[in-house]
C-alpha cells in the first residue's frame, strides 16, 4: 500500500510539485461521526473523504479555469485521474473522470468561441460571432457582464429581446423581476451548463429586487432564489462593482450565527473585542453587530461554530453588511462571487491572511438552517436580500470570507 501512495504522490507532482511535495497522501478511510469542532477533510462536491492530494488538484483545475487556461485545467484533472485510479478506489476514481470529461469539454466549447471572440473584436456588429460569443460568456463561464452586451446583438431573436431589456432595465424592480422571470423559464428548456448558469443569473436579479415585491411576485422570486444552484459547474469570475477604493464601502456588520462566531478578521488582524457587540442571544444562537470601516478590495473573515448537538443538527450563518446611513451594502449569498470558505486547519492561516487565496472555493447553502435565522436578521434589517451560508456541511467550525468588491490592489496593512 505504501508503493502505491508513492506511486500517486509522484504522478500528481507533475501538476505541482511546490504544492504537493509536503503532503502525504493516504487510503480515504471510512468517514467516522465528528468527534469535535475541528473535524474537516471532507469536500461537499465529492460526497466523502477525499485524498488532500486530489483535493488540492481539483482548485488548481478551478484556478486555471478562471485564468481561462483551459489547457492546463485539461493536464491537471487528466493527471488528476491517472492518480486516483492507481487508488483503485472506484468511487474516487468515479469522480476524477467526471471531472476530466468536464473539463475537456468546457476546453472544446473554448475553442469553438475563439473565433468568434476574435471576431468581435474587431466586427462589434457581427450577429453570429456576437451570439457564439455571448452563449460561451453566459452560459459556460457565468460572465454575463461580458457576454449580455453581446447577446443583445446578436442573431438569435430571443436571447437579443430579453439582453436588450435586461440592459435598459437599470434598477426598475418590475422590469428586473420580469426579466429574471424570462431566465428562469428559459432555463427549463437548455441543458446543463447552460440550465444551471441560467438559473444562477435570474436569482442575482431576483435578489436584487426581493426586497421591493409584495405579495405572489415576492414568494415566487423567493422560491426560485432557494432552488439556485448552489453549485455551479465551473467556477465563475468574479464581478467588481465600480466603486473608488478610497471611499468608505460599509461601516458595520450584522451576523447572526447558531452557534457562534468565534473570531473575526479585518484584512488579517483580529477584530478587538470592544468592535464587536453582542445584541441578542437565542438558544445560544448569537446576533452581533461587528464595527468596520471596509472599503473596496477589503476582506474580513468570520470563523463560525456551530456544535450541532441541539435542534436537529441545525446550523446557521448570515451576514448584512450596513453603510453609514444604515442602507444595505452587502449580504451573505452565493451568486455575488464575493464570498469564499475554508475547511481545512493547515490553510486557514493562509485563508485569513491572503484576501485572494480559496476565492474560488465558494460557500454552500445551509441545508438545515435554524429556524429563527432568518427572523432574526430581518428585525434588525428588513431589506436583507441574501441567505445562510456555510462552508463544507461536514464541518462544525468553518471560516467564512466576504471580498468586498472594485478594490484592485491588496490594503496596505
Amino acid at each position: 500500500m505504501r508503493r502505491i501512495n508513492r506511486l500517486v504522490a509522484l504522478t500528481l507532482a507533475v501538476i505541482s510539485a511546490s504544492a504537493l511535495s509536503q503532503v502525504a497522501l493516504a487510503d480515504p478511510p471510512p468517514s467516522p461521526p465528528p468527534k469535535n469542532i475541528f473535524d474537516f477533510g471532507n469536500d461537499v462536491r465529492t460526497g466523502g473523504r477525499v485524498p488532500a492530494t486530489i483535493q488540492d488538484s481539483f482548485k488548481q483545475i478551478d484556478r486555471a479555469i478562471l485564468k481561462d487556461d483551459y489547457d492546463a485545467a485539461v493536464k491537471t484533472a487528466e493527471s488528476t485521474d491517472a492518480a486516483a485510479r492507481i487508488l483503485n478506489d472506484a468511487r474516487l476514481a468515479d469522480l476524477t473522470a467526471k471531472r476530466l470529461a468536464s473539463v475537456r469539454l468546457l476546453r472544446d466549447e473554448a475553442a469553438k468561441a475563439a473565433p468568434a471572440i476574435e471576431k468581435v473584436g474587431k466586427s462589434a456588429d457581427d450577429q453570429q460571432a456576437n451570439l457564439a460569443a455571448g452563449r460561451f460568456y453566459c452560459f459556460w463561464r457565468g460572465d454575463w457582464e461580458k457576454g449580455l452586451p453581446l447577446l443583445a446583438k446578436s442573431a438569435d431573436d430571443g436571447l437579443r429581446a430579453v439582453a436588450q431589456e435586461e440592459l435598459a432595465a437599470s434598477v426598475d424592480p418590475a422590469v428586473q423581476f420580469g426579466v429574471a422571470n424570462t431566465w428562469w423559464d428559459m432555463a427549463g428548456k437548455l441543458d446543463e451548463p447552460a440550465k444551471l448558469y441560467a438559473q444562477d443569473h435570474a436569482c442575482e436579479l431576483y435578489l436584487k429586487v426581493v426586497g421591493a415585491l409584495t405579495g405572489f411576485n415576492r414568494t415566487t422570486a423567493q422560491q426560485r432564489i432557494a432552488q439556485a444552484p448552489t453549485h455551479l459547474p465551473y467556477p465563475r469570475p468574479a464581478v467588481a462593482a465600480p466603486l473608488n477604493p478610497g471611499e468608505p464601502f460599509a461601516s458595520q456588520v450584522r451576523i447572526v450565527a447558531d452557534d457562534f462566531v468565534c473570531d473575526i478578521y479585518h484584512n488579517g488582524k483580529l477584530v478587538a473585542s470592544d468592535q464587536r457587540k453582542l445584541t441578542d442571544e437565542v438558544y445560544g444562537a448569537q446576533v452581533e453587530i461587528v464595527t468596520l470601516d471596509l472599503k473596496p478590495g477589503d476582506w474580513v473573515v468570520f470563523n463560525v461554530v456551530n456544535n450541532r448537538l441541539r435542534w436537529g443538527g441545525a446550523y446557521y450563518f448570515a451576514a448584512a453588511g450596513l453603510t453609514d446611513t444604515g442602507g444595505l451594502a452587502f449580504a451573505s449569498d452565493l451568486r455575488s462571487g464575493n464570498w469564499s470558505a475554508c475547511d481545512d486547519l493547515k490553510e486557514v492561516a493562509k485563508f485569513i491572511a491572503d484576501r485572494d487565496d480559496l476565492k474560488d472555493h465558494s460557500p454552500k447553502a445551509v441545508d438545515r438552517p435554524w429556524d429563527q435565522g432568518d427572523k432574526r436578521i430581518r428585525k434588525g434589517n428588513p431589506d436583507w436580500d441574501g441567505q445562510a451560508i456555510w462552508g463544507d456541511p461536514q464541518s462544525r467550525s468553518t471560516w467564512l470570507k466576504y471580498v468586498v468588491p472594485g478594490g484592485a490592489d491588496k490594503p496596505t496593512k
